[in-house]
């Protein structure tokens, strides 16, 4: 699900002198038309240290597969990668993986955690069960080409190369979620008419899954679809149009952006 909801953080370009927050937006996540989830992202930058953060939260429930997903990822002005965090908790297994540049040489440390179940134990009058947690710890070194950046990232360089329909955007990036670095293309195929909206329609092909995004003429993301994946994503008005029913971890999102988007 991470492949389509990285290309979520289509933004503004353009930054306020000094601003803190570039962006952020609350999405429903749907699946074969069913609502499964919300994705929320912000774009901030720090104007003291000069740098883009990405952060984003993805919650889906249980016929979304009950994953729960954020990340933090750090670049400079050039989009130059610099590093990240990303946490991801699906069933019983959570991973976690920390990861940083240096002399053009990402160093990963990924960490799986995985809860255990243990043989249950009957008696006559109860019934219990114990479970244990087994954890794996790997480092990822990957030499990056130049050009290389975050896909958290993408929506950053594809602005600052310019919106117009027959801009063919092709990358390599790093996948936050498995640390490695796939190849991937952007083709600004069309502008389609939306009321008094114009969208570009984009086509996109990264880790072998291809979705088409819309996007207003100042860079806003409007919406993604990936056919073979039957996703959908739609940026809406309010956080309770994107959540749902779903479950909010207040105490997550407040440790992920402070102040809630």
């Amino acid at each position: 699900m991470r492949i389509v909801l990285s290309f979520i953080c289509l933004w503004i370009f353009s930054l306020p002198t000094y601003a803190d927050i570039v962006a952020e937006g609350w999405y429903k996540v749907l699946s074969a038309n069913v609502h499964v989830g919300y994705y929320v992202s912000r774009f901030e930058y720090d104007s003291k240290k000069r740098e883009f953060i990405s952060k984003s939260f993805l919650k889906t429930n249980a016929a979304g597969g009950d994953i729960t997903e954020s990340m933090e990822a750090f670049a400079d002005e050039g989009m130059n990668p610099i590093k990240y965090s990303y946490t991801s908790i699906v069933g019983g297994q959570t991973t976690t993986i920390d990861a940083a540049v240096k002399k053009n040489v990402l160093v990963a440390v990924k960490e799986v955690s995985k809860l255990d179940e243990q043989p249950t134990t009957k008696t006559t009058k109860t019934v219990s069960s114990s479970s244990s947690s087994s954890k794996t710890k790997t480092t990822i070194e990957t030499k990056l080409e130049k050009g290389t950046f975050f896909s958290s990232h993408l929506a950053l360089l594809m602005l600052k190369k310019g919106l117009k329909v027959g801009v063919n955007f092709e990358y390599k990036a790093v996948a936050e979620e498995d640390a490695k670095v796939y190849d991937g293309r952007s083709l600004i195929k069309e502008i389609k008419k939306a009321g008094e909206k114009d969208l570009f329609r984009i086509l996109n092909d990264y880790k072998s899954v291809k979705y088409v995004s819309l996007m207003d003429t100042t860079g806003q993301l409007v919406a993604t679809k990936a056919p073979t994946l039957g996703l959908i994503t739609n940026l809406q008005a309010t956080q309770k149009e994107a959540t749902g029913n779903i479950p909010v971890p207040l105490k997550s999102l407040k440790k992920i952006f402070g102040k809630l988007p």
